[in-house]
């Protein structure tokens, strides 16, 4: 049984679908796609996000695979001017078997999910 429609299968819509999911909502999700993207949208996961992607327990399978320690280099005029180090935020560098944090999120929908 549906009891909510969502409406996009992007990262939005897919964390909406798992966190409904997770507090036991049947959940149907249409997309314009007929098939999920198979390239990188974004490598950077940020602090907020990672505490999002934990409490639907993807994060950990993604720390597996990424780096910490990523640093944003200023640059004027062509020149370096100085690193800053960006604490908490998760860079994957390849993903996982199953596709991107994202595609976690589908696997876990299609295992918290009853049949149609």
């Amino acid at each position: 049984m549906t009891d909510v429609l969502i409406a996009g299968a992007g990262p939005t819509g897919l964390t909406l679908a798992c966190e409904m999911a997770r507090r036991g909502a049947g959940v149907r999700i249409v997309d314009q796609r007929s098939a999920p993207h198979r390239e990188s949208r974004g490598k950077t996961l940020h602090p907020d996000t990672l505490e999002l992607l934990e409490g639907l327990d993807v994060a950990g399978r993604l720390a597996g695979i990424g780096s910490r320690g990523l640093v944003f280099r200023k640059y004027f005029d062509g020149a370096h001017v100085s690193d800053t180090p960006y604490e908490g935020a998760l860079f994957v560098t390849s993903p996982p078997p199953e596709g991107g944090g994202f595609s976690l999120c589908r696997l876990r929908l299609a295992t918290d999910q009853p049949g149609p």
